[in-house]
């Protein structure tokens, strides 16, 4: 495994008094070390030379990526320092016990390389990587994959885990608390490439993103608790994650093979396509033959870059039985039938944000019917969102009667639908202080009482009187008759739902 100047001089440091200069190259391309030959005068490419300070030519062809480690100073330095790399040891130190020491940091990241190489051909084992690894960087490490469900562990149970490991030390997901607080931290950075170094929590972290065909599919973890983090440990852990990828990139053709299978047979269902008998049986055995209700999620525009799958499994280890899969610009969810106020604490305890809103149909039998209700639960969430936008949860039955007033009204304008009575109702309230349309509906809303009408109203019965005369005789109907009573309130609840559109539209 070739080195670079900032990895041996990591190593160096630790033993002898050292200081890093120049020009390093960050890549690993430094071959094993040679002495300098005075009669060479030349620095090549990629080769790394050990020097004494009285030994350093006044000039020298330097090709880049050359380096060099300079034992003592020389008046000719800055000549070097300019065009390559070099470690400079202030302090004097035997020649061949500085070559021993450099054999030996090339030694130890050799062995740790072809150990690595050998688990990635033999068993391909995360666990083993990162067991290998710890020697490397001296301190706790953990991979997530891209469910934020936790890989490895920290296998030392003589370490002190940060709250974030030893809460979920089981093996699963990140719990909501902590994933949240990973979040936070991670700044949403799952495209980023390069290590990041930041704070999680109260520990100082070094995060490498896994990637397979550029999608991200993981995280690896050096958590800070024994040593500090060192500039060398970057194009190390860039190493590790390298072979982590390649290691993960065989399982990741069987990895929730069955659940992708299962989502898919409800996906095509919603899509308005038959079942096949493979997907018949799949969705026979997921007893989605019981008692379901179909859920629409959808989040704010601040938390629509959230690993959606994360959040998925999170709702499905609140719903026993559950099944949620993103789809059309938000997450869908098949559970068993609860109550109203188990499917909100379920829901409020896994996603742990006030900023989502769920749509919620009825209660289901029939998994062929999936797409109907999915259709209720996304007609509850759109109605909900436009007249409630404050709350969090929309029931399709509290915005039945407004789906099909909507629905019933087609193509044609509302006014269309308006008689010529009606009509002269509303000319009347737009020259006058009284409205007549809101006295009718006051009145038809409760069920023509005029004793309730007058109270919410705030005005006498004689004044309620003498206007329901006028209203009467403008609107030219016999509210005595149940349909034309029936036709007049639908109107109304129309007129309403439109004002209320309108205003929607208008923010």
């Amino acid at each position: 495994m070739k080195q670079n100047l900032t990895i041996l001089f990591d190593n160096l440091k630790k033993h002898i008094p050292a200081a890093l200069s120049g020009v390093p190259d960050q890549e690993l391309h430094l071959c094993r070390p040679e002495y300098y030959l005075e009669d060479s005068r030349e620095f090549k490419k990629d080769h790394l030379y050990i020097i004494q300070g009285e030994q350093l030519p006044r000039r020298a062809v330097v090709e880049k990526g050359s380096a060099l480690i300079c034992v003592g100073d020389s008046v000719y330095l800055p000549f070097y320092q300019e065009r390559m790399g070099l470690i400079l040891l202030t302090e004097r130190v035997d020649y061949f016990r500085l070559f021993n020491m450099i054999t030996e940091i090339y030694d130890r990241y050799d062995s740790w390389s072809e150990e690595l190489g050998e688990i990635l051909e033999t068993t391909a084992s995360i666990q083993e990587m990162v067991a290998c690894s710890r020697k490397i960087f001296e301190n706790p490490m953990f991979v997530l994959n891209s469910d934020f469900h936790y890989l490895v562990h920290s296998d030392h149970p003589d370490l002190a885990l940060t709250s974030l490991e030893e809460t979920d030390r089981e093996g699963k997901d990140l719990s909501p608390d902590n994933f949240w607080k990973f979040i936070d931290h991670h700044e949403m950075s799952t495209q980023i490439k390069e290590p990041m170094l930041i704070n999680l929590l109260d520990t100082s972290t070094l995060n490498v993103n896994l990637f397979e065909n550029n999608q991200y599919i993981g995280c690896l973890t050096i958590d800070y608790q024994n040593r500090s983090y060192q500039d060398s440990d970057k194009i190390l852990a860039l190493c590790l994650a390298r072979r982590l990828e390649s290691a993960l990139k065989k399982y990741s053709a069987n990895l929730t093979t069955e659940k992708n299978a299962l989502c898919q047979a409800v996906k095509d269902l919603l899509q308005g396509y038959q079942s096949s008998l493979y997907q018949k049986r799949i969705l026979d055995t997921a007893r989605f033959h019981e008692e379901h209700i179909c859920l629409k999620i959808v989040f704010d525009s601040q938390l629509t870059a959230l690993p959606v799958t994360y959040l998925c499994n999170a709702m499905e280890s609140s719903f026993k039985g559950g099944l949620f899969f993103s789809y059309d610009g938000g997450i869908v969810g098949i559970i068993q039938d609860l109550s109203p106020d188990e499917i909100e604490k379920s829901l409020c305890a896994s996603i742990q944000s006030k900023h989502f809103h769920a749509g919620i149909s009825d209660v289901f039998k029939d998994v062929d019917r999936v797409k109907l209700y999915y259709l209720q639960a996304c007609a509850a969430l759109e109605n909900g969102q436009m007249f409630h936008p404050r709350k969090s949860f929309y029931y399709f039955q509290d915005y039945a009667l407004t789906e099909l007033l909507i629905n019933a009204l087609g193509n044609l304008p509302i006014e269309l639908y308006y008689s010529e009575g009606l009509k002269r109702l509303l000319k009347h309230d737009q020259n006058s202080s009284v409205s007549y349309i809101d006295t009718l509906r006051t009145y038809l809303d409760n069920n023509m009482s005029i004793t309730k009408t007058t109270r919410l109203l705030y005005i006498n019965r004689s004044t309620f009187l003498e206007r329901l005369t006028r209203i009467k005789r403008e609107l030219n109907s016999d509210l005595q008759n149940a349909e034309e009573r029936l036709m007049l309130q639908i109107i109304l609840k129309a007129m309403e739902l439109n004002q209320k559109i309108q205003d929607h539209d208008e923010k």
